[in-house]
Order: structure tokens, then C-alpha cells, then sequence
């Protein structure tokens, strides 16, 4: 028949020198990881707010790379109906123009909606921001960057257009 005696921790630690600094040094890490763990569903949530700023930013780069495309088509069929009457009239041709692809930018409406928009003055006054797509970039990422350090928390995906809206609106204000 075995005897077993029972131990503490202690009794092992006398027993045993060495045991006891591995527990010390074990017992460090698992600390440190047992935190990193216990941050892990909060750095979700940052990321996942974050990822909605991503793809408010893509949709928006996206449908004002459509509206650009569209500007150019039309840009180069009105210069060849230009070209076509000048050369019928046997008129000098005038100088191509990009009017309309200088004045694309975004319009931010207090609501939330974002459209590309072309620049114009009466816009401002009915409360509409408009901006260029950089503009737009950069303030979306600084609200990015403020989501993943924890500075900002929107709980829904649409609060976050509003936000870019109220961020431009106090910057046109300040300028």
C-alpha cells in the first residue's frame, strides 16, 4: 500500500527551489495573456466599427468613380460633337473642356446621404456639404483611427455618415 501525502504550494516550493521561479515566471504569463485575452472581444468590436468606416469609404469612392466615368464618357462625346460641327462649319476648334469633372465632388446632406454632387454654392446653403473624395478619405480615417483607440464609439452603421457630416460641417465652420 502507497502513502501519499498531500502538499501546498509552499511545501512544494521548499522542496523544490527551482519549481518555484518557473511558477513565478509561468505565472507572469499566463497573467499577461489571460489580459490579452480578456481585451480580445473589445478590440473586436473596435475593429468590427471600423470595418463600417471601410465600407461606407469604398461604397462612396466606388459610386463617385462611377459618376466620374460617366462625366468622361460625356466629356469625350461632347468634344467629338464639337470636333464633328466645327469641322462641318469649318470653324476653329475650341479648347476641350473638363468643366464638369473639376466641379465633381461630394455632397453630404445632414441626413446622412452621401452623393457625388457638382459644386455649387446653392448647395451650401440648404445645409449640404460638399467635399472632394480626399477630403472625404481623411476625415473618414481620422474617425477610423479614433473608432480602433476607443476615442469614438457609434453603436449603429448609420450614425457613422452622420458623424463624417458633423466632423466636415465643424471644419467648414472653423475655416
Amino acid at each position: 500500500m502507497s502513502y501519499r501525502k498531500e502538499l501546498s504550494l509552499e511545501d512544494i516550493a521548499r522542496e523544490f527551489p527551482s519549481i518555484s521561479d518557473d511558477m513565478e515566471r509561468i505565472l507572469a504569463t499566463y497573467v499577461s495573456r489571460l489580459r490579452r485575452v480578456l481585451e480580445m472581444p473589445i478590440e473586436f468590436e473596435r475593429r468590427c466599427r471600423a470595418s463600417w468606416i471601410e465600407v461606407l469609404l469604398e461604397k462612396t469612392r466606388q459610386s463617385y468613380q462611377n459618376v466620374l466615368a460617366r462625366c468622361q464618357m460625356f466629356g469625350f462625346a461632347s468634344d467629338m460633337l464639337i470636333g464633328t460641327v466645327a469641322t462641318v462649319l469649318r470653324q476653329p476648334l475650341p479648347m476641350p473642356g473638363q468643366k464638369a469633372i473639376s466641379l465633381l465632388c461630394l455632397g453630404i446632406w445632414p441626413s446622412g446621404d452621401i452623393k457625388p454632387v457638382l459644386r455649387d454654392e446653392s448647395l451650401k446653403q440648404s445645409g449640404i456639404v460638399t467635399v472632394s473624395l480626399e477630403q472625404f478619405e481623411e476625415v473618414g480615417g481620422r474617425l477610423k483611427n479614433d473608432v480602433l483607440s476607443g476615442k469614438l464609439r457609434p453603436e449603429r452603421e448609420d450614425e457613422i455618415p452622420r458623424l463624417i457630416y458633423e466632423n466636415l460641417a465643424r471644419g467648414e465652420a472653423e475655416s
